[in-house]
């Protein structure tokens, strides 16, 4: 598993979405993801398992569609998440404390 990284949602439906990262990824279409969904309650989920369909690389950014692991019951509601500096997900203490805990088998 490697390192979290931040993706916007730009399209949602019940099995899949579409999404844009600002930053170069190693990834692979037939990669299985695990995504962390803290910033959007309506998903009614902390994390889901997605794999990566398709992706188009720009020089500014990083275009890629996943289909969920099991289809959404309903579509979410997404939130708006402001900031006025990026984050790096990797420095939160959610992901501090993930990564201190034993590697589950």
């Amino acid at each position: 598993m490697g390192r979290w990284f931040l993706a916007d949602i730009v399209d949602v439906g019940e099995g899949g979405m579409c999404l844009i990262a600002a930053e170069e990824q190693s990834l692979a279409p037939g990669q299985w993801l695990l995504m962390d969904l803290r910033a959007h309650p309506g998903f009614g989920q902390l994390r889901m398992r997605a794999q990566l369909r398709w992706l188009t690389r720009a020089r500014f950014a990083l275009t890629f569609g996943v289909a969920f692991e099991a289809p959404l019951k309903e579509l979410p509601v997404l939130s708006v998440e402001r900031r006025k500096q990026r984050r790096d997900p990797n420095q939160e203490d959610w992901a501090f404390a993930e990564e201190r805990e034993p590697a589950l088998s």
